[in-house]
C-alpha cells in the first residue's frame, strides 16, 4: 500500500487529497473534514485520478452537510459522542462542557487520548459479556474503514473519527470487530453473532454511513 497527498482545486478553492494506492478494483472517492480521500488500484495514473474527482467533486461537496462536519475551527463547535459541544482554548474562557485545547497540535492529542481511553472502555465490557479475551485496541485515522480485527496480533484498530459519533454507534462497531474473533469473514453466522449483542446494527450502520452524529436524527 503507498499513500500520497496531492492538491485539487474547485471553484478557486484548493483542497487537499489523500491519495491511497492498495490491491483493489475500483477507485473510491470521499469527502470529510473539508479534505478528499481517495483509494485506487495499483497502477492507476494520478491523471485518471484526478479527472475523477473532477466529476465527483460536485456532488461530494453538495452532500456534505455542515451538520455532519465532525468539527469546525471557525465556527468553533465539535461533535463529541453524538453531541454539539464548544471548542475553546485554554486562554479563552470556557464552561464546563466546552472542549479546551492550546492549539491544533493539542487538540488532536487530547482527542486522541479521549477516543482511545473512551473506546478501549467499550471493548472491555462487550468483551466480558461476550466472553473474549482482552485485545489491545489502537485509535488511529483510517481511511475506508471504522475498525480492523487482526487476529494474529489479538489487536483491534478502530478509526479515530468514530468518537465524533453517538455511544450506540460507536458500540455497533466494537461488537462487529469484537465478532470477528469467531469468524474471519462477513457470514450469516458472523452476522448472527452481531445481532445477538447490537440487536439494532443495521439501523446504527445506516446512520454511521449516513454520518449522522447523534442518534435522533432523521
Amino acid at each position: 500500500m503507498h499513500t500520497k497527498e496531492l492538491t485539487f482545486t474547485y471553484l478557486n478553492k484548493t483542497y487537499v487529497v489523500h491519495l491511497v494506492i492498495k490491491s483493489q478494483r475500483n477507485i473510491y472517492y470521499r469527502f470529510r473534514n473539508g479534505d478528499f480521500f481517495v483509494t485506487a488500484p495499483y497502477l492507476t495514473s494520478e491523471r485518471t485520478i484526478m479527472n475523477g474527482l473532477t466529476k465527483f467533486a460536485p456532488k461530494l461537496l453538495k452532500m456534505t452537510n455542515p451538520l455532519n462536519v465532525h468539527y469546525s475551527f471557525d465556527s468553533r463547535y465539535l461533535f463529541l459522542l453524538g453531541k454539539k459541544i464548544e471548542l475553546s482554548r485554554i486562554d479563552e474562557p470556557h464552561n464546563d462542557d466546552s472542549f479546551t485545547y492550546f492549539d491544533k497540535k493539542d487538540f488532536d492529542d487530547k482527542l486522541k487520548n479521549f477516543a482511545l481511553d473512551f473506546i478501549t472502555s467499550r471493548v472491555r465490557q462487550y468483551e466480558q459479556v461476550m466472553g473474549i479475551p482482552s485485545y489491545k485496541v489502537r485509535v488511529k485515522k483510517m481511511s475506508s474503514r471504522y475498525g480492523s480485527n487482526s487476529r494474529a496480533t489479538h489487536a483491534l484498530s478502530f478509526n479515530i473519527d468514530l468518537i465524533h459519533y453517538s455511544e450506540d454507534i460507536i458500540d455497533s462497531v466494537v461488537v462487529h470487530e469484537l465478532a470477528h474473533h469467531f469468524y474471519g469473514g462477513h457470514q450469516n453466522n458472523f452476522y448472527k453473532v452481531v445481532l445477538k449483542y447490537c440487536p439494532n446494527y443495521w439501523s446504527l450502520k445506516h446512520k454511521l454511513n449516513k454520518r449522522i452524529h447523534e442518534w435522533f436524527k432523521k
